[in-house]
């Protein structure tokens, strides 16, 4: 069995160590440009260095695969604040 990365989210964080927020104070979420490769970052990682997450429903679950991932979110429209 391999370890594959579903989704990565980002956030920044300023000089003084405090995050990034948008206008109603919680914390700026980013997404990557794409031009990330991920593709050794779960190299060294096995099943016994993962717990499950609970089950819940998302904007993704229609999404059967990561590579539908990524053409599902690029239909998604960010907002910036």
């Amino acid at each position: 069995m391999s370890v594959g990365i579903w989704n990565c989210t980002f956030y920044l964080v300023d000089d003084e160590g405090e995050y990034i927020r948008n206008k109603d104070g919680s914390v700026r979420l980013y997404d990557s440009n794409n031009k990330i490769d991920y593709s050794t970052w779960s190299e060294y990682l096995t099943e016994e260095d993962l717990i499950p997450l609970p089950s819940r429903r998302t904007q993704y679950d229609e999404v059967e695969s990561p590579e539908d991932y990524q053409h599902h979110t690029s239909n998604i429209n960010y907002r910036s604040s």
